[in-house]
């Protein structure tokens, strides 16, 4: 027989308080004297560490449930260690043979150590404002990122950057409100603990939406952090500007409009705060008429990767009607 399960699990802190189950592969048999409790011969061994004295043993309550398919474990709560590290070990059949299965079969021991729960709370000591979002304000349809500074995080190493935080959870309403109780609208189980959306818009088109988060962190033993507030607002949707339209004569003879001339249009400067893609129209139009001479009716121009700054200027290629009169103003 061996253990395949404990409840609770003891890859994360423990509540002192509470009896650990130990579920086995088949069901076991232990006489008398191995669940006595006395500390002699055993079924179960529990030590706890002080920083003074090492590995000190602790007494426990032993029982088999579930049909001898487990082990209860209750270790007592009046008894202290000094200089507690809250680190404990436990052995199951601390010698070969105090366990069996109804064949005769021995179990050899079996150990495992694990943490109890410690009173120490992880700290949200900031949460900045999005990349791209100066001053909390947000652009409709982009996507955000909220990543927690978080501080007093115990059990930190370059393999577990997250320490003992279970989680870090975001509210939309203060959780600290009693008259209207919140559980989380997400919880980011895994380091850096951030949160991922896009801003989205509702109003009236003119004022920004109020868009602010709570947050919050607990760690394995249960702390809770304080909470802390991220207030921002997502803008109304704003129009597209270009910067500069101009335009040149190619020929016959560059730099002069003549009737006839192939000209070029070019537009720089596209912008849209809250949009990814734009379609760009443009028309060359005879001064005081009712429609154009000519015209692009729509071309798609996507945001580069880096944002509109990048994007080139867009260039549009026309002719001149060779029956306009000279000083047909364009």
């Amino acid at each position: 027989p061996t253990v395949i399960d404990t409840v609770p699990s003891l890859d994360e802190p423990v509540d002192p308080t509470t009896s650990i189950r130990f579920d086995f592969n088949e069901a076991i048999v232990a006489g008398d004297e191995a669940l006595d409790g006395d500390g002699v011969g055993d079924a179960a061994e529990l030590y706890g560490e002080s920083a003074e004295d090492g590995w000190v043993p602790l007494p426990v309550v032993l029982y088999l449930t579930r049909s001898g398919y487990s082990l209860q474990v209750e270790p007592r709560t009046d008894v202290t260690i000094r200089s507690d590290t809250l680190n404990r070990r436990i052995v199951i059949s601390p010698e070969t043979g105090r366990l069996q299965d109804s064949h005769g079969n021995v179990m050899e021991a079996w150990e495992k150590s694990y943490r109890l729960f410690d009173d120490h709370a992880p700290k949200v000591d900031a949460v900045p404002f999005p990349d791209g979002a100066a001053g909390g304000d947000l652009i409709q349809g982009v996507a955000y990122t909220l990543v927690p500074v978080l501080t007093d995080v115990d059990d930190v190493t370059p393999e577990n950057p997250g320490g003992d935080v279970d989680r870090v959870e975001y509210f939309f309403a203060d959780p600290e409100d009693p008259s209207n109780p919140q559980v989380p609208s997400y919880s980011a189980v895994s380091h850096p603990f951030s949160y991922a959306f896009i801003g989205a818009y509702s109003g009236d088109g003119t004022e920004p939406r109020p868009f602010p988060v709570w947050v919050k962190a607990v760690d394995t033993s249960t702390n809770e952090s304080n909470v802390m507030a991220v207030a921002m607002q997502v803008l109304p949707n704003a129009p597209p500007v270009l910067d500069a339209v101009s335009a040149e004569a190619l020929g016959p003879v560059p730099g002069t409009f003549y009737a006839g001339s192939a000209i070029r249009a070019v537009v720089s400067g596209l912008d849209d705060l809250d949009g990814a893609q734009l379609t760009l129209s443009v028309e060359l139009w005879q001064t005081g008429t009712s429609s154009p001479l000519a015209d692009y009716p729509g071309r798609q121009v996507l945001r580069p990767d880096n944002g509109w700054a990048d994007l080139e200027p867009q260039t549009f290629d026309f002719e001149i009607p060779i029956d306009l009169a000279e000083g047909t103003p364009l």
